[in-house]
């Protein structure tokens, strides 16, 4: 963890005329190799340059894990977890605050201090959680813990004229319509 953090503190810290540097010459380098050849982070790094050139979020990709999710899975990030959205539709659950502190990716200000010392720099692979049945339209996906119920997130996926029930919660609840008509949500 330590040796984690002095690195990304290191590389957080350099000025932008080095980042701009090094991140140019990476993707040059890997814009040099055949294309059958590429990592996926490498493959990550040349789709974000198009939209963010020479950005400190290029070398960033080489300390995270690279997750692809299919239609049906998800994943639970505890707090002070570095994590990026690059692409695809989803729908990402975080408590109500002003706390996001950005690394990259961005044009927005990023607060490099409270970033490096903030995050959990602790190795881990992410788990998948593809969610229970909880009846024959519903499908929970619930965080590993009891500790989050309030990101616990229901799919329900229904015909024309079929119902469902979702239970009940002590938790607040939205209900998103995705596709379809008319959508009738009462509670109890």
């Amino acid at each position: 963890g330590e040796a984690l953090k002095a690195l990304y503190t290191s590389l957080m810290s350099q000025p932008e005329a080095e980042v701009t540097k090094q991140a140019s010459s990476l993707v040059t380098r890997i814009t040099g190799k055949d294309v059958s050849a590429l990592s996926r982070a490498e493959e990550v790094v040349l789709r974000s340059n198009e939209e963010f050139p020479n950005d400190i979020g290029l070398l960033s990709v080489f300390l995270l894990n690279i997750v692809t999710l299919q239609p049906g899975e998800s994943m639970f990030l505890k707090p002070n977890l570095p994590h990026a959205y690059l692409r695809g539709d989803c729908m990402e659950l975080m408590a109500a605050s002003d706390n996001v502190v950005r690394a990259g990716f961005t044009p927005k200000f990023k607060d490099v201090s409270t970033l490096t010392s903030m995050l959990d720099y602790k190795p881990a692979k992410p788990e998948l959680i593809k969610g229970s049945p909880e009846g024959p339209c519903v499908r929970l996906y619930a965080p590993p813990s009891e500790q989050f119920p309030e990101f616990a997130l229901r799919r329900c996926v229904l015909t024309a004229g079929e119902e469902a029930s979702l239970g009940t919660s002590s938790c607040p609840r939205v209900v998103i319509c995705t596709s379809g008509g008319a959508l009738k949500v009462s509670a109890g």
